[in-house]
C-alpha cells in the first residue's frame, strides 16, 4: 500500500463499521443506510398481475468488491438480501418481505429520508400498507410526487438534523465524485448532483464552508442541480468528514486514491 494511502487509511476510525459493540455502530450504519437509500435507492409499491400489492426497498450500486462489502454490512444491520443485475453489472440490497418492510418503515420514522423523492415514495408506501386496495393504488400511483413541496427544508434545518453527518456519508457514497477539472489544468475537485432538492447542496456548501461556490442548474435536465468543491479548504474539510464518518464502498476507494495523489490537501 503506497505511503499516502496507508496514512489516510490509518487516520480513519473503521471501528464504527467493524465493531458491533461500538456505542454508535447501529445508529451510524442506519443513518448511513438512509443516505444511501436517498441517493441510489428506491422505495417501491408494485403489483402482481393487478391482484396483490408488493412492497420493496432496493439500493443498486456498481458491482465492485468494495460495494459488495458495503451492502453485506448493510444487510447485517438492516436485514434484507443481496442480489445481482448481471446485465448492468450492478449489485443490489433488497428487502421485499412485508413484515420486514413494516419494520424498516418504523426505523424511517426515527431516521426520516431527506430527499423529497424518497419521502414521497415512503408516504405512498405507508398509504398502501394501511389501505392495500388495488383500486386506490391504480388511481393514486401517478400522483405520488405531487406533494414534493411538503418535504422541502432549509439548509440550516438539514444541517441541524441529528443524523446529518452519517447520513451525508451515505449520500456521498451514492452520489459523490472526486475528479480532476479538465477546464482548469487538472485542478482536483469533488462534485455532486441532485434533482429537485437544491437545499441538500446548499447544506453541503455551508457545511464545507464554501459560500463562494455556486450551485448550478443544468440547461439539459429540468430541475437538476450540481455543486463542485475545488478550493483546498473545502477539500480538507471533506477529507476530515470522511475520516470521522467513514465510507466503505467504491467511493472510499475513489477518495483514498484522490487524496493520495494530492498530498497538499492534508
Amino acid at each position: 500500500m503506497p505511503y499516502m494511502i496507508k496514512m489516510f487509511f490509518n487516520n480513519i476510525d473503521f471501528s464504527i463499521w467493524s465493531n458491533p459493540k461500538h456505542p454508535n455502530y447501529k445508529s451510524y450504519v442506519t443513518a448511513f443506510w438512509v443516505g444511501l437509500l436517498d441517493g441510489d435507492g428506491s422505495i417501491q409499491v408494485n403489483h402482481w398481475r393487478s391482484k396483490n400489492l408488493q412492497f420493496r426497498m432496493v439500493i443498486k450500486l456498481n458491482h465492485t468488491p468494495s460495494n459488495e462489502r458495503l451492502l453485506r454490512k448493510i444487510k447485517e444491520v438492516m436485514g434484507g438480501g443481496i442480489g445481482y443485475d448481471k446485465k448492468q453489472f450492478k449489485i443490489l440490497w433488497v428487502e421485499n418481505s412485508r413484515d420486514a418492510i413494516e419494520r424498516l418503515v418504523s426505523i424511517l420514522e426515527t431516521y426520516p429520508p431527506i430527499t423529497t423523492k424518497s419521502n414521497c415514495q415512503l408516504t405512498f408506501l405507508k398509504k398502501c400498507l394501511k389501505n392495500p386496495s388495488m383500486e386506490e393504488y391504480f388511481s393514486t400511483r401517478g400522483q405520488k410526487y405531487m406533494n414534493r413541496h411538503l418535504f422541502l427544508m432549509s439548509a440550516e434545518v438539514l444541517r441541524d438534523t441529528p443524523y446529518f453527518k452519517p447520513w451525508l456519508s451515505g449520500f456521498i457514497e451514492a452520489e459523490g465524485c472526486w475528479s480532476l477539472r479538465e477546464k482548469s489544468k487538472g485542478t482536483p475537485s469533488f462534485s455532486l448532483g441532485q434533482k429537485h432538492d437544491v437545499f441538500i447542496l446548499a447544506a453541503m456548501r455551508s457545511y464545507f464552508e464554501a459560500d463562494d461556490v455556486s450551485i448550478r442548474s443544468s440547461p439539459q435536465t429540468k430541475d437538476f442541480y450540481t455543486i463542485e468543491f475545488y478550493n483546498v479548504k473545502s477539500l480538507k474539510l471533506l477529507k476530515t468528514h470522511c475520516q470521522n464518518y467513514p465510507l466503505l464502498g467504491e467511493k472510499y476507494d475513489q477518495l483514498t486514491n484522490f487524496y493520495a495523489k494530492h498530498p497538499r490537501i492534508d
